[in-house]
């Protein structure tokens, strides 16, 4: 699944066994993607900012505490995380 990312939306829909992985975008080309899935370039990246597991978080949200700092179960994808191939 590839998400292009324009702020931390709340994805929970992608959490499940069907979704292998998610591919996250920042405003990249179609032809930067393809060369990702085509092996022609290895990736490498980190999450700028927490995507919240769902919407209940959200709302519950303390606005001066970012998403990164928040206990365990706030988010889906953490700040910092990544990886590449």
């Amino acid at each position: 699944m590839i998400i292009n990312y324009t702020s931390p939306w709340v994805i929970d829909e992608v959490d499940n066994p069907n979704v292998k992985t998610v591919l996250a975008t920042f405003g990249t080309s179609i032809d930067a993607v393809l060369d990702v899935l085509s092996g022609a370039f290895n990736p490498t990246g980190k999450m700028p900012f927490s995507t919240p597991i769902s919407r209940k978080v959200v709302m519950e949200n303390q606005s001066d505490v970012p998403g990164f700092m928040k206990v365990k179960g706030y988010a889906l994808f953490k700040f910092g995380d990544g990886l590449s191939y």
